[in-house]
């Protein structure tokens, strides 16, 4: 019987299977091509993969009749994980006698028989022919002795109408190739690295990481005369297998002590700059949810996938072929919008001519194209947390709600066909939609939070689409203060809010055109502000959510303790362009966007004084 590692979170537990823990192991060994320890994990625990590193292959595999590389790859993959492994299996197994016995290597054909035969006897399949149900066992004998009675008088004979599955050897390995990909999902990559890297992250957030001060003394000559001792911190390093920290120091147990420079590093160099092409701005940006590739929109209409291995300095033409062949995703206008799903699967992306496409990152190809009532911009896109089936999309002062639909065309989901339509709209803004997201309360309510250029957010009952609150910040509001207004009216006070974001702790940041961010309560109250010499013209969060980054109109990005809301540090020249001498120019930042594990924080503008519209990653 299976263990299980519980993990608890508020009234949350997670139960952790024990043989996922080792499915993890392994296909963390076979990606580092480890396949000999692999092979010994899995004899010795029979505990198989749950995923397939060959998806790609076995198509071709199949296609070409190369069945020994098949068997293998299905052999390798766990029928108590996936429950289509053993059908898959014995179908492979069909395929591979009926062929060998159509190609005269009789003698091969009864000896693999010979070799599975209890197990195809137990796996049953229906008889096209009588209309009943059988095993592939019994269906395989019934077709060895059909075809050997033809060869004996013709030794050339075609065989029997029904020897292959389909009528023909193509139609027979199609329909592998068909079940295949519709019950074989493909294993991600650095699966195991990055669940570590988010429970690092996590248990930094948290407070359960521990943090160290260590302090020496020295003499400082300048004040001998004081007798007084100078002390010089030194950061100390985390031990990440054993959980503790090396050497002597002293613990620091509440996060409200943690040192945010000690805590998460700061970037201060340009890590790495994509160019775009000639005239070409970047206007959207987001990274994978594994942080492995960082896809990009520009004015062009071009949407590209940059490859984490080469700093994202080339396009991924490893994992994304396509790319290769210069069959890139895109619109006839310029991508505004970027989001991605919560698996990596789906692309969603949004244009100035007022449409939105559902992509297939895998295969680059569309899935579904949507056209916005009116046409306008697409501002902003967002997926629905832990679902791939929800979207918001922001175009003018609306924003509407589509869920995403698969529909089987054939019954049996080798043909799959996706469908959007408009589930509701959230109206009320009286100017254009900056950003959209869902915000989930206690795991099970969602609500809808926008942010715009009348001055206002406002947060939606996503079931119903009728307004909760509307908060309208001023830079003079403090700690305490409510920002919730009962109605929206038009004056010179108004300061467009550049973005919203959701926090962990059910709480938002708010962004607006000023010297101030705030965060607030769902219910409007000011909880903690930010304030900046010059006006704020964008802003991002860490993954952690310890430390907002926040880009000025005079070039310079403030770096801000989210816990306490101090200033911790500044990144100068963050905007500027070209050399960092006087002359050097600055662009003002259209967005931000932060690595979902790594301390690479990324900017880029479309402003038109910027060279080549670059992106530029910080680290």
């Amino acid at each position: 019987m299976s263990k299980f590692y519980k993990a608890t979170h508020t009234n949350n537990t997670l139960e952790i299977k024990s043989d996922d823990i080792l499915r993890l192991i392994g296909a963390h060994l076979t990606e580092q091509g480890h396949h000999q320890t692999a092979r010994t994990l899995q004899q010795e625990t029979k505990i198989g993969l749950a995923a397939s590193f060959v998806k790609d292959s076995l198509p071709q595999w199949i296609k070409t009749g190369q069945w020994d590389a098949v068997l293998t790859a299905l052999e390798a993959m766990d029928p108590q994980r996936n429950p289509y492994v053993t059908s898959l299996q014995a179908q492979a197994y069909a395929c591979t006698i009926l062929e060998l016995a159509d190609q005269g290597e009789w003698d091969v054909a009864y000896a693999t028989y010979r070799f599975v035969q209890h197990f195809l006897h137990e796996q049953s399949v229906p008889d096209v022919a009588l209309g009943t149900t059988t095993t592939w066992g019994r269906l395989i004998e019934q077709n060895l002795a059909a075809l050997a009675a033809v060869r004996q008088i013709n030794p050339q004979a075609p065989v029997p109408h029904h020897y292959y599955e389909g009528g023909s050897l193509a139609a027979s390995r199609e329909r592998l190739v068909e079940l295949i990909e519709d019950c074989v999902p493909s294993h991600p990559r650095q699966r195991l690295p990055m669940l570590l890297q988010q429970a690092v992250q996590w248990q930094s957030h948290t407070g359960m990481l521990p943090q160290t001060k260590q302090y020496t003394t020295s003499d400082d000559k300048d004040n001998e005369n004081k007798n007084e001792k100078k002390c010089n911190k030194r950061k100390k390093q985390f031990d990440l297998v054993l959980g503790s920290v090396r050497g002597e120091a002293v613990a620091v147990d509440d996060l409200d002590q943690y040192v945010p420079n000690e805590m998460e590093p700061i970037p201060q160099a340009i890590y790495s700059t994509i160019s775009f092409g000639k005239k070409a701005t970047c206007e959207a940006a987001v990274f994978t949810p594994d942080g492995a590739n960082l896809i990009t929109g520009s004015s062009d209409g071009l949407i590209e996938i940059w490859d984490a291995r080469q700093q994202y300095s080339k396009l991924n033409i490893q994992d994304y072929e396509y790319q290769k062949e210069d069959k890139l995703m895109g619109h006839d206008a310029a991508v505004t919008a970027l989001a991605i799903s919560y698996n990596g699967k789906y692309l969603a992306s949004g244009s100035t001519d007022g449409t939105v496409v559902l992509w297939s990152l895998h295969t680059g190809s569309s899935l579904e194209k949507i056209s916005v009532v009116g046409k306008e911009p697409v501002t902003s896109l967002s997926f629905r947390p832990e679902s791939d089936r929800y979207l918001l999309m922001a175009s003018g002062s609306v924003v509407s709600e589509y869920s995403i639909q698969e529909l089987k065309l054939d019954g049996q989901g080798s043909r799959i066909k996706f469908k959007a339509h408009c589930t509701k709209e959230f109206r009320g803004h009286t100017s254009y939609i900056t950003s959209c997201h869902y915000v989930t309360i206690g795991g099970e309510e969602t609500l809808v939070a926008t942010s715009s250029g009348d001055g206002t957010v406002r947060i939606w009952n996503q079931s119903t689409g009728e307004v909760s609150n509307i908060l309208k910040p001023r830079d003079h509001f403090a700690v305490g203060q409510s920002m919730v207004v009962n109605t929206f009216s038009d004056g010179t006070d108004a300061m467009p809010v550049n973005n919203v974001i959701s926090l962990q702790n059910e709480k938002l940041l708010m962004v607006p055109r000023s010297t101030a961010a705030f965060i607030v309560s769902l219910e409007g109250i000011v909880e903690q502000r930010f304030v900046t010499p010059s006006v704020i013209v964008a802003a991002t969060l860490s993954s952690s959510q310890h430390t907002l980054y926040a880009v000025q109109e005079n070039g310079e990005c403030a770096v801000f303790n989210v816990k306490t809301g101090e200033l911790v540090s500044s990144i100068r020249d963050f905007a500027t362009q070209g050399s960092r001498s006087q002359e050097a120019q600055v662009a003002e930042i259209s967005a931000m966007l932060y690595h979902p594990y790594k301390h690479i924080l990324g900017a880029f503008s479309n402003d038109k004084r910027q060279s080549k519209g670059k992106l530029v990653l910080w680290k």
